[in-house]
């Protein structure tokens, strides 16, 4: 499936109100990810990021509000099938241990039945573009470094060339020179093959780095959602400013 890429935004959240034990986290929130671009939201621990994100792929229900994927509103029970179209990618890598890397990152294409020859070419282009030679793609999860698993976790979450990605912290795992390694290569697939990206992080300098617009999020609200340039020279909130002059 392809995003029509004069869509403004292949998704939407549209007055999403959303409370856990009476505790209301998210009331009438607004939120959209750009078409084939990378969208970052920052924020401290807690302040509802990861449910978001939770709440686009399906795995929390709104109590409130609408969501639209692709131009399309959907309901709860209609996201896992929505759910095929995204991929996804997080802290915790969750490669099967009994696979070795190669294996691991064909798996989906596999139980979609794609051809030997369609699933050869996928993994040999990610690879090339990922950085992962015939010995790491040989290997192991136990066998490989953390760079390595990160590297294959992002491939098998792009192996069914999925319209939108969603990553939790993918980067964060790892020590910070091989992040810069591992930014760079996900960069450049970025290029060849744009897709919609959102990006959960703390960390204001990895979205500074890799995003084209960042959303800031504080106690469950965004207080900030513009292009990198526009947040970091003009935050909109002391509390985007600190964040701005703590990590930048």
């Amino acid at each position: 499936m392809q995003v029509d890429s004069t869509l403004k935004a292949a998704v939407e959240l549209r007055n999403i109100s959303l409370s856990f034990d009476n505790q209301p986290l998210f009331k009438n929130l607004y939120f959209e990810l750009p078409t084939e671009k990378i969208t970052a939201i920052v924020g401290v621990s807690g302040c509802g990021k990861s449910t978001l994100l939770k709440l686009i792929n399906g795995l929390v229900p709104p109590d409130d509000g609408e969501i639209h994927i692709c131009g399309q509103q959907v309901s709860h029970s209609d996201q896992a099938d929505w759910r095929r179209y995204m991929g996804y990618a997080v802290q915790q890598i969750g490669l099967f241990p009994h696979l070795n890397a190669a294996d691991n990152v064909i798996l989906l294409a596999q139980l979609e039945q794609w051809s030997s020859l369609s699933i050869q070419e996928r993994l040999d282009y990610l690879a090339d573009k990922m950085g992962l030679d015939q010995a790491i793609l040989s290997r192991f999860p136990h066998e490989l470094s953390g760079g390595q698993a990160q590297r294959v976790g992002l491939c098998r979450a792009m192996m069914l060339k999925p319209p939108i990605l969603l990553l939790d912290e993918a980067f964060s795992a790892v020590d910070p020179i091989t992040r810069m390694d591992i930014y760079q290569y996900f960069l450049r697939l970025q290029e060849t093959e744009p897709r919609t990206v959102l990006l959960i992080t703390h960390d204001m300098r990895e979205a500074v780095k890799l995003s084209d617009y960042i959303a800031v999020m504080q106690q469950g609200e965004i207080v900030q959602f513009a292009p990198v340039e526009q947040v970091v020279s003009q935050p909109a909130t002391d509390y985007v400013a600190r964040l701005v002059k703590e990590h930048i």
